[in-house]
């Protein structure tokens, strides 16, 4: 968003809002110029998860790369996934 204090909405927060926009769009009681705006509206959204899906997948790929190469390494990071996995 800006900088004026405001934080960027959260993957979930994106995912209600796309999420309200297609029940929306799916009652199909929508004017043609209403439709095509929130349809708009999906479409931003849909392209605001796909970028925080990529950085977060990025972040993943970095911490997985700097685990498997630090010295000393007693864990991989698919290890580390599978013993978080196994604590829920």
């Amino acid at each position: 968003m800006s900088a004026d204090n405001q934080t960027d909405p959260t993957f979930e927060d994106l995912s209600q809002q796309l999420e309200a926009v297609l029940a929306r769009l799916e009652r199909g009681d929508l004017a043609l110029e209403d439709a095509l705006s929130a349809y708009e509206q999906g479409v931003a959204l849909v392209r605001q998860c796909n970028d925080l899906l990529d950085r977060a997948e990025l972040r993943i790929t970095e911490l997985s790369t700097s685990v498997a190469h630090s010295d000393g390494a007693r864990y991989s990071s698919a290890a580390l996934l599978f013993e978080l996995d196994d604590e829920e």
